[in-house]
């Protein structure tokens, strides 16, 4: 049942919102998202309930709208197997109630009903919708209250309309990527496709190395099963190495909020992702090794002492964990971030070292990386490497 600190953000929020004054707006549909929950914004209800299946979810793909479909589709109306009736059940589960219904049977009965509706011609539907504009996302909005009568128009054939506009409120995700210890201000460290972030600047190109590490398989005919993504970040190059065809992938960062990004931007499973510090990962004999390993732009940070451990154990470490290849690179002397700190490490002294160190056969410069005009050329460009066991 509901808990008292939602019952709290719930009562909060509902005196906040009635103290707001409304305006009219025209809206594109396609603009709106899933929003208010168990009388909660999605963010609170997201982080309370520990349900995220709709953050950031559009209306025009909301369970709402794909019930309408269903119903108009195969001509029947039984809502049993939809996402529509699962969500309204767990929403009933939490709180008591979802709208009027306070019964599974009655909250069946209420998705039936709605499965069976009419779309209108959609003016006179979504006229009393109410939303909430998304806090640092442009031209997005939340629905308070409406989201039946939107899928309705949205069914219809309906596009755009005039709504009420009551407030802003949070955006789920501007709070989970500020949460993330890579981001310094809205920005993204990997990249992601999602509207709520659209026009953030890119810090980490990283398609360019991706394709380094796919075209060197290839090109080396090895076909691996296992890789391990250490330092993951949100897990851009763990799911791209999945949907290469590398069945077993681990992500593992220190950072949860950062992989949880990347469950939900990738589509990397839970069994995928680990939090863990990338040195206490490499000194537990316990954790698995993997033919294919990716340390990028880490090695650096032990170095200058931004994380503990030394250089040597680490690269030490990362030949435990590879049985094939590893792929690297780090922070150079050429950039004006490290001229001080990284003094004598050029490419030429950071393939001796991992040599060495790490006791591999063979290392072979891919290129460079295209991050450099993110900082406007003083930083980044650095040589990406493959190391052969």
């Amino acid at each position: 049942m509901i808990s008292n600190r939602m019952r709290i953000e719930a009562g909060l929020w509902k005196m906040r919102r009635l103290a707001m004054p409304t305006r009219r707006i025209t809206v594109e549909l396609g603009s709106l998202r899933v929003g208010q929950q168990a009388g909660l914004p999605m963010e609170a209800w997201a982080r309370l309930s520990g349900d995220d299946s709709l953050v950031s979810r559009s209306m025009q793909d909301s369970p709402h709208l794909a019930l309408l479909r269903q119903a108009r589709d195969t001509g029947h109306s039984d809502p049993r197997g939809s996402e529509y009736l699962a969500h309204a059940l767990q929403v009933l589960e939490r709180v008591g109630h979802y709208h009027d219904a306070r019964s599974e049977q009655e909250v069946v009965e209420l998705a039936r009903r709605f499965a069976q509706s009419t779309p209108d011609t959609g003016t006179s539907l979504i006229e009393s919708v109410r939303v909430a504009r998304l806090i640092g996302c442009k031209d997005l909005y939340e629905i308070i209250d409406g989201h039946h009568r939107v899928a309705m128009a949205l069914a219809a054939g309906e596009t755009r309309g005039e709504v009420l506009l009551q407030g802003a409120v949070p955006s789920w995700w501007v709070r989970k990527l500020h949460r993330v210890n890579m981001t310094r201000r809205s920005e993204l460290y990997q990249p992601i496709e999602l509207p709520e972030v659209k026009g953030w600047p890119v810090v980490r190109v990283c398609h360019d190395r991706l394709k380094m590490i796919t075209e060197f398989l290839d090109a080396r005919g090895l076909h691996p099963h296992t890789a391990i993504d250490l330092g993951s970040s949100y897990g851009y190059f763990s799911a791209g190495l999945k949907n290469w065809g590398i069945p077993d992938v681990k992500a593992v960062d220190r950072d949860p909020n950062a992989l949880d990004v990347g469950r939900l931007c990738y589509g990397l499973e839970p069994s995928q992702l680990l939090v863990s510090r990338a040195e206490d990962y490499l000194a537990d004999d316990s954790t698995p090794s993997a033919e294919v390993v990716l340390f990028l732009s880490l090695l650096h940070h032990y170095a200058i002492g931004k994380e503990p451990g030394e250089v040597e154990q680490i690269i030490a470490g990362l030949a435990r964990k590879t049985r094939t290849v590893l792929f690297l690179d780090t922070g150079e002397e050429h950039e004006a971030w490290f001229r001080h700190k990284l003094k004598g490490w050029s490419p030429e002294y950071v393939s001796k070292l991992v040599l060495r160190a790490g006791g591999f056969s063979q290392a072979i410069r891919l290129g460079i990386d295209a991050d450099a005009p993110f900082e406007k050329g003083q930083n980044y460009g650095r040589t990406f490497w493959a190391f052969l066991k």
